[in-house]
């Protein structure tokens, strides 16, 4: 629960806001995976959440669509998304005899398990959900047989068994089992309009408890709020029934996906909010929206206080008026004989007076660690405390000012009790600050600031005294979980948000990043051509190749291209940060397919005098198969020694004689170079050095 002294707006949260078990099981699973460095793929989005789908994206996780897309795939990790598939889709992936990851909800698995075991007992199944969610499409096809779906109550009531209408009238018993994430209360309506038609049915309650909690919770926080605010996908049917349940109990419902969609002037007249969010909602979304409503309330309570002091003052100044002429008269009275002024009314009579939100103007006559002392020309000193000179909570303000400075402040208060007036810097600096921010956010101005906290939510920085809040979602151009290494940096943004009113100040260096980013792929493509050498830097390295930065976007180095050899695994050749020379062999819109293989280090060039045809030769055996074992002459030079040249004996397999690594000395018996074709022979070899024993004798 948030509150503000200030304005009294208080903001809860329901406590079942965001992940569950089954989509947090997902997303951490796909985390893992991408990992790895091996080409990753999830077959429709791992989640209906577009900030996860998009992360994912950026670490090389791709989305598969549809089946036909599907069937296309013949290597990589598939991994099953947390809504599940149908058995079809099982099946054909292992046909493919591609590695599966299974990520789908323990919850939605046991509806499979249910609905295939009711149907296999000749049970007629019935779907309580939203027929073109991705989860129902997958259990429908764990039923091997038809199935009816039904979402609202007009489709009950016109529900008909098949069996109704075939000729051998034969009843079936009618299992109903519902989309976990579907509204508990309709779903027994719909289940009570079906039983009503006398059909033997069996109601099978699937819906998750997380989902029943999370809408009986976000149903008793809309009761009790002034307004609410549901986080979620736009697609996430969840989200969808969340905000559908609020809406029901609280008007003023408000269905957003981050920070961003949220208008803080619409919260105005409010005193208290609900925050409640969908099961695909990351906590770190919900953390920028909380904060962000923090943020940006409104400092009401100050206003008023400074509103009733001054009317106070106004009053003062008002009876200070109309007690004139008894003052007059008490002056002419000196003369006659009456008691002249005091010493100490005459000194008063010499100072200024104050009022709140006045801007003052003194001189340093004290300073201690938490305190500063003013001498403003008043009858009480000005006293600024440490958390009204700065934000900094350990500040040491004898390292501040020093006695004898001259500085300016704002009245707070002009007796706090004590007879002492109560003096700000901060505010008077972050109220000049904010004109400056007002021109940056105007001009689009890039400013610089450290990073003065690493919040929950984003990023705290101070520009004269003014404080800034960066959400996460815009600190960086890719999805950071942990914000900390950036505490204490100096780093560049833009003002995309400005309204000090509401004490809301809204940093945007994703902006930026993007810019800079399309600004450097821009200015590469108009330099780059195909052929042109470039060095680079290797950004990172997976199984089928490394991602070289060229300055601007990066371009794939294939395994096969790493080398005119063979390499086995690109993380033995590369590794992240290494300067590497490329040639740009193909630009395909915005791809770039980068090589090593560089004509003049061809090795082929001079195979045709080293490799001639009657030369014998000395390589290692890199492979074998059933009909011969490849020898590697030198890095990118293969040559072929079939099976029947092995030895001059019958061999069956190459595997009996030899060994991969294994170093054999062989008679080139034909070289191909148009081809890039070399035969090799042991057999002939020998048979050589045998003539040449017997001519000998």
């Amino acid at each position: 629960m948030f509150g503000n002294e200030e304005n009294d707006l208080k903001i809860t949260v329901a406590k079942s806001a965001g992940f569950c078990f089954g989509v947090k099981r997902a997303v951490d699973m796909v985390y893992e995976q991408a990992e790895t460095g091996k080409k990753v793929f999830t077959f429709g989005p791992i989640i209906h959440n577009d900030e996860v789908v998009h992360d994912l994206e950026k670490k090389g996780v791709c989305v598969i669509e549809d089946i036909e897309e599907l069937k296309k795939q013949k290597e990589g990790t598939i991994i099953i998304r947390s809504h599940g598939v149908s058995k079809e889709i099982y099946q054909l992936l292992e046909e493919q005899k591609i590695e599966i990851v299974d990520a789908t909800c323990p919850f939605v698995k046991k509806i499979h398990r249910l609905v295939e075991e009711h149907a296999k007992a000749g049970d007629f199944i019935v779907i309580i959900g939203n027929e073109s969610h991705p989860e129902v499409e997958g259990i429908k096809g764990w039923c091997d047989q038809a199935v009816c779906v039904i979402e609202t109550k007009e489709q009950a009531e016109e529900f008909t068994p098949f069996w109704e209408t075939n000729s051998d009238n034969k009843q079936h018993k009618i299992c109903i089992v519902s989309q976990t994430t579907f509204n508990y209360k309709k779903f027994q309506d719909l289940v009570e309009i079906i039983g009503k038609k006398g059909y033997d049915i069996i109601a099978l309650n699937t819906i998750c408890n997380a989902t029943e909690e999370r809408q009986t919770e976000a149903e008793n926080l809309a009761r009790v709020s002034d307004a609410m605010i549901v986080i979620g996908g736009k697609h996430s049917s969840n989200t969808q029934k969340l905000f559908e349940i609020c809406k029901k109990k609280c008007d003023d419902t408000y269905y957003i996906q981050t920070l961003v969609d949220l208008d803080l002037k619409q919260f105005k007249s409010f005193s208290s909010v609900g925050i409640t969010a969908g099961a695909s909602t990351p906590n770190n979304i919900i953390k920028e929206v909380t904060m962000g409503m923090t943020e940006g309330i409104l400092e009401q309570e100050d206003s008023k206080k400074e509103i009733q002091e001054v009317t106070a003052e106004n009053v003062s100044t008002q009876e200070a008026a109309d007690s004139k002429p008894q003052e007059a008269a008490a002056n002419n009275a000196g003369t006659t004989g009456e008691e002249p002024e005091s010493f100490e009314q005459l000194l008063e009579g010499t100072l200024k007076t104050i009022h709140n939100g006045e801007i003052v103007e003194g001189t340093v006559i004290d300073v201690k660690e938490d305190e500063i002392v003013l001498n403003i020309g008043y009858k009480s000193d000005g006293i600024i405390t440490r958390s009204e000179y700065t934000n900094e909570s350990n500040a040491d303000l004898t390292t501040k000012v020093t006695v004898g400075d001259t500085m300016q402040a704002k009245v707070l208060k002009v007796n706090d009790g004590e007879g002492q007036v109560v003096l700000t810097y901060k505010r008077l600096a972050a109220e000049r600050g904010n004109k400056r921010l007002e021109e940056a956010f105007n001009n689009e101005e890039v400013l610089t600031a450290k990073v003065a906290a690493v919040l929950d939510g984003g990023l705290s920085v101070v520009v004269d005294e003014a404080r800034i809040f960066i959400p996460a979602s815009l600190v960086s151009d890719t999805y950071e979980q942990d914000l900390s290494k950036y505490a204490g940096q100096e780093i560049e943004f833009i003002i995309t948000e400005f309204n000090p009113r509401r004490r809301r100040i809204i940093g945007n260096r994703k902006k930026l990043l993007l810019e800079k980013k399309e600004e450097l792929k821009k200015q590469l493509f108009e330099k780059i051509s195909e052929g042109m050498v470039m060095e680079g830097v290797v950004k990172n390295v997976t199984d089928f190749g490394a991602f070289v930065d060229l300055g601007g976007a990066d371009g794939l180095l294939h395994i096969s291209e790493m080398s005119w050899g063979r390499v086995e695994n690109p993380k033995k050749v590369f590794k992240v940060g290494d300067e590497v020379k490329v040639l740009i062999k193909e630009i395909k819109g915005e791809k770039i397919a980068l090589s090593r293989k560089f004509d003049d280090e061809n090795p082929w060039l001079n195979a045709a005098d080293k490799y001639a045809a009657g030369h014998v030769v000395t390589g290692k055996v890199a492979r074998m198969t059933d009909f011969g074992a490849f020898v590697e002459l030198e890095p990118g030079v293969d040559a072929l020694l079939h099976v029947s040249q092995i030895a001059k004996e019958h061999i069956e397999k190459p595997s009996d004689v030899l060994k991969t690594g294994q170093e054999v000395t062989a008679k080139v018996v034909d070289f191909n170079k148009d081809a890039r074709k070399i035969s090799l022979s042991i057999k002939a070899m020998l048979n050589d050095q045998e003539k040449e024993e017997s001519s000998e004798e």
